[in-house]
């Protein structure tokens, strides 16, 4: 069975965002510097969280995160470790790690039972959810073939 959450809160912002830097511009008459402030501001700040948003889908094999432009995914058994901070949580693996809105910003009828299967799962796996300002940093899924860390190796 597939357990399936959405972060709506954070595409619905992203889109008032959005909105309120297309509605500002109209209103702004100091020229090209006022619109950038503005697309600055609202506008990346609008982007920034419709691409942050996801879909997130858990199952008793692993957990796969859908974003507008990736998905990403990981099997619990690849699971070494789990960290959460800065609205983020993150599952990492030999593979690379699967970050994702933490638990807070979730929304749907089985967000509890998703949430009872993650804490079921990593505990099979032995690791623990720990507070990280790492976590905060992590914004992106990265496989190891994309890492800095393996590309400094080459």
């Amino acid at each position: 069975m597939v357990l399936t959450v959405k972060t709506s809160v954070l595409r619905w912002l992203g889109i008032a965002g959005i909105a309120a830097a297309i509605a500002v511009s109209f209103v702004v008459s100091g020229g090209w510097l006022d619109l950038v402030v503005v697309w600055g501001l609202f506008g990346s700040l609008g982007l920034a969280l419709t691409l942050m948003s996801a879909t997130i889908e858990g199952t008793e094999e692993g957990i796969t995160v859908r974003r507008i432009f990736s998905a990403a995914q990981v099997r619990w058994p690849d699971v070494t470790a789990a960290s959460v901070g800065g609205g983020n949580l993150v599952f990492y693996s030999a593979g690379g790690r699967v970050t994702m809105p933490s638990a807070g910003l979730w929304s749907g009828s089985q967000r509890p039972a998703l949430q009872a299967l993650i804490a079921r799962k990593l505990e099979d796996v032995g690791v623990t959810i720990r507070r990280t300002a790492r976590a905060a940093i992590h914004v992106d899924s990265r496989s190891p073939n994309n890492s800095l860390e393996r590309t400094r190796e080459r």
